[in-house]
């Protein structure tokens, strides 16, 4: 038997003996329907509704600027044992552990430190001072041989020299202004001025619940404004809780279960989003 000009809805067979064509037709495609809640998705399947932050200490701090190394200190050190090692080893007669001692005990310097990969360097006020001092260097080789080579007058050596600098110096400073050296809230906002916790997703990344229906082959923007409407109307009300979304074939506009210790909130796939339905559901749940 052999196949040949295939398609969605089927393929012609011919018999190798009689070579008698026949025409199969493909088997439809039956799309389950979720007559028990089933989870589908990826990705996490509950949100929060609690707006508070928690500062998270990185994995792994590796000291890429030489912190803690040469304040002789561990990575995880108190502030406190930052302070009397520094008074210890008199870090105050060194230029070098006083600007050590100083980053480590700012609390936003010292996290934006700690979060440095391997092999980065933080751009600090002592890193920029090295980085200029360095290319002024560079400069100044660059000059020298410039004139030796006749393509620079001798008295035009020093003028050519600060016009590199300056040049540098503007770069060095543009370059480093966006780097977390120092955190101040406005390093904290979006580019639109926005804080983060407040700006809108525009994919929907978490799993979801089907119950009564069939999957949706567009459901990521209908999901992700119940999600955005159910939080909306908790933190009208102060409520802290964790929670996930579904869609579902009942025709009334929403249904509240409990799954696997979860809260669901499951929607009607026919209802648009709307946000009185939303403060209805929490306000008949909670």
């Amino acid at each position: 038997m052999t196949t040949f000009a295939t398609s969605s809805n089927g393929y012609y067979s011919v018999n190798d003996r009689t070579g008698a064509l026949t025409w199969v037709a493909a088997k439809p495609v039956v799309e389950p329907t979720y007559d028990q809640p089933g989870l589908v998705g990826s990705g996490p399947p509950e949100c929060s509704s609690c707006k508070d932050l928690v500062s998270v200490r990185p994995a792994w701090i590796w000291d890429v600027n030489g912190y803690y190394r040469e304040l002789g200190v561990p990575v995880d050190a108190t502030r406190s044992e930052i302070g009397r090692r520094y008074i210890e080893i008199n870090g105050q007669s060194s230029v070098r552990l006083t600007f050590i001692y100083k980053q480590l005990i700012h609390a936003d310097v010292r996290e934006a430190y700690d979060a440095c990969e391997l092999g980065t360097t933080f751009i600090d006020p002592w890193v920029h001072q090295e980085m200029y001092l360095e290319m002024k260097r560079r400069a100044m080789i660059k000059a020298s041989e410039e004139t030796e080579a006749g393509l620079l007058r001798p008295d035009d050596f020093n003028q050519r020299v600060d016009g590199i600098m300056d040049w540098l110096s503007e770069s060095i400073k543009a370059f480093s202004d966006n780097l977390p050296s120092t955190l101040d809230q406005e390093s904290l906002l979006g580019d639109d001025g926005l804080d983060p916790a407040n700006a809108r997703p525009t994919h929907f990344q978490f799993s979801y619940y089907l119950w009564k229906t069939k999957p949706l082959t567009e459901v990521d923007q209908r999901l992700l404004e119940w999600q955005s409407l159910l939080l909306q109307a908790m933190g009208e009300k102060s409520i802290r809780t964790r929670f996930a979304i579904g869609l579902t074939g009942f025709d009334r506009p929403w249904v509240f279960a409990r799954i696997a210790y979860r809260d669901v909130f499951f929607f009607s796939r026919d209802l648009d989003p709307d946000i009185e339905v939303a403060r209805t559901a929490v306000r008949q749940t909670y």
